[in-house]
């Protein structure tokens, strides 16, 4: 069991315990650390339930316009009170395909400015309220809430119980460290030189590695300020460091993550080390900026909690305000940097490790690697049956397209399912068995069973076309002008399907935009899907009386052989089995079947 244990997690906890024995006065240090945590893994913990609804629909239309992108990254992080968590979301978003790289890289520039929220309450209410009276009814309430079972519910009591637990250790942390004003208080007065300003923003980023959020290193870094155990220029250090140090969650996440959410995951970390060094550099002008702006707001200047925070809070504007300029110069550093998959191999888009932590954006993310999967089979049907795809994507009648398409376009359809197909379709049963069905409502869990089935139908046209194409390629060039004409009629039949399914279903208005959403007329759309499918349907039915009819004619007129009126029969099985089961793909993914991935 301990061999699965890091070493160095064990050394740590044994230090720990050491400390606490050695020193047991810092225990309550020690609990007020704890608890704060803890708090904070609440808070997150509620707000994650809130995530998949609100924040994914608020994330998705983000992509509009830079200026929105930063405005949600601002809001989402201030109300989520975590920039990690919104970094972490993000990737999984960006990576499933639901936001561009761009309008993710605004968000964290916005995230940044929205993390700060954190400081100005702690500075005005955690260290300035006697705000522990307040944090225990919040800690019974949330408790009594999480104990209910309704999702919403627990929601509220996990963020009512994290705030208690987060100002509760506030308190704790407080009150331990006046103890130690004397031990601790080693820059007292002075203005430490350039060097001690570096170990403080390095102690900051390790603070903050550490303890996985910044949120936290900040409240012990105000909380210290407040009893003068730190001298307010080691706490601007400190600060600058928790900034940096924050970029680590975020990189931790994208290690499961695609190309896509690595590059996010970078840009965070690029954008943070600019700030932190830009912040360093002009350290002396950016406190009398703050000086300035605190005397104007009526901040006295003795205030140093409340200048910390305003200074967390001004630096990180200036951030932003640098680094928007560049923003396009940063894409083309990040795609420079993180090349996307280029392996013969065809790779997913949409599905990473991240997705699963929010099964709704992995429900959505399996819809769009299966919409990837569709286009791949469309290249392969489309080059099988000796058609170009940009043919197929025009008004051409299909008559005038096979008349000009006569001749076999040389592929290996086992060399395209191995390289195209086999990837994909094991990628997308893998997660979607993976999500957990606790977290998933009937209704998703019957989405998931529609896109798990309609990838399966897939793979099985697939299987039948090569089989098909075996044939079809002999035929298709033969003199007798009857087998010609029977195999273009396989052909005709199934290019109608496949030009209904991949170009009007796919093209029409009503697909998903990039918020998830459907536009108003959907349910008009739906019945004309339908009404297309069964019209393909009784015609996908009448090709077998029809092919029936056709051979049994040709035979009496001995104008075919009987191993090629055989041939002829069983490739009419293949043709109707692939019609059948790619009719049966557009009823899975685009009619009211799956009508939860297409509202959401």
């Amino acid at each position: 069991m301990f061999k699965r244990i890091p070493v160095v997690f064990i050394i740590f906890c044994l230090s720990l315990a050491v400390i606490l024995i050695l020193y047991p006065s810092l225990s309550e240090v020690g609990v007020g650390v704890t608890i704060l945590l803890f708090g904070i893994i609440n808070l997150e913990k509620g707000f994650k339930i809130f995530t998949e609804g609100p924040l994914r629909g608020i994330l998705s239309r983000s992509t509009n316009n830079l200026f929105k992108s930063i405005n949600v990254g601002i809001f989402s992080t201030a109300i989520l009170n975590s920039s990690s968590l919104v970094s972490v979301l993000l990737i999984s978003f960006i990576s499933a395909g639901l936001i561009s790289l761009k309008a993710g890289i605004g968000v964290v520039f916005g995230s940044n400015i929205g993390t700060t929220v954190t400081g100005w309450l702690v500075a005005l209410f955690g260290l300035k309220l006697e705000i522990s009276k307040l944090a225990m009814p919040m800690i019974i309430f949330g408790i009594l809430f999480i104990l209910q079972k309704q999702k919403k519910i627990k929601a509220w009591g996990y963020i009512a119980a994290g705030l208690g637990f987060f100002f509760l250790g506030i308190f704790f942390l407080k009150n331990g460290l006046e103890q130690y004003s004397f031990q601790l208080d080693i820059f007292k007065g002075e203005d430490p030189g350039f060097t001690s300003i570096l170990i403080y923003t390095g102690i900051g980023i390790l603070a903050t590695v550490i303890l996985q959020s910044s949120a936290a290193t900040l409240a012990i870094v105000l909380t210290a300020l407040s009893v003068d155990q730190i001298a307010y220029p080691d706490a601007l250090a400190l600060t600058i460091g928790s900034n940096i140090g924050t970029t680590f969650t975020a990189l931790l996440g994208s290690l499961a993550a695609n190309q896509a959410g690595k590059k996010l995951a970078l840009a965070h970390l690029v954008f943070n080390l600019i700030t932190g060094v830009v912040a360093l550099i002009f350290l002396d002008p950016l406190r009398h900026l703050v000086d300035n702006l605190a005397s104007s707001v009526g901040i006295p200047a003795a205030n140093y909690t409340l200048k910390l925070a305003l200074f967390h809070t001004t630096f990180n504007i200036l951030g932003v305000v640098i680094m928007v300029p560049w923003i396009n110069a940063l894409i083309k550093f990040l795609n420079s940097v993180i090349k996307d998959d280029s392996e013969d191999i065809e790779q997913p888009k949409y599905l990473n490790e991240q997705i699963l932590l929010h099964p709704q954006s992995a429900i959505h993310a399996l819809f769009k690697e299966t919409e990837h999967l569709l286009d791949l089979t469309f290249e392969i049907l489309a080059h099988s049956l000796n058609i170009h795809r940009s043919d197929l994507l025009t008004t051409k009648k299909i008559g005038i397209i096979l008349k000009n398409s006569d001749k076999p376009i040389d592929i290996d359809i086992q060399d395209l399912y191995a390289s195209k197909i086999k990837n994909i379709y094991s990628k997308i049963v893998k997660y979607a068995a993976l999500i957990p069905p606790e977290n998933l409502t009937e209704e998703e869990v019957a989405t998931i069973t529609n896109i798990k089935n309609a990838n399966r139908l897939l793979v099985k046209v697939i299987k039948d076309l090569e089989s098909f194409r075996r044939n079809l390629n002999e035929y298709i060039s033969s003199e007798n002008e009857y087998v010609r004409d029977t195999y273009n009629k396989f052909r005709k039949r199934l290019l109608r399907i496949i030009r209904e399914l991949f170009v009007n279903i796919r093209q029409y208005p009503y697909q998903i935009d990039p918020a998830g959403t459907l536009k108003p007329e959907h349910e008009a759309n739906w019945e004309n899907i339908k009404k297309n499918i069964e019209e393909q349907k009784f015609k996908l039915d009448n090709l077998d009386k029809e092919i029936s009819g056709i051979i049994s004619e040709l035979l009496t007129q001995k104008l075919i052989k009987s191993h090629i009126a055989s041939s002829i029969w069983n490739d009419c099985r293949y043709v109707e089995r692939m019609g059948e089961n790619l009719l049966e793909v557009m009823e899975l993914l685009y009619t009211e079947r799956n009508e939860y991935e297409l509202k959401e």
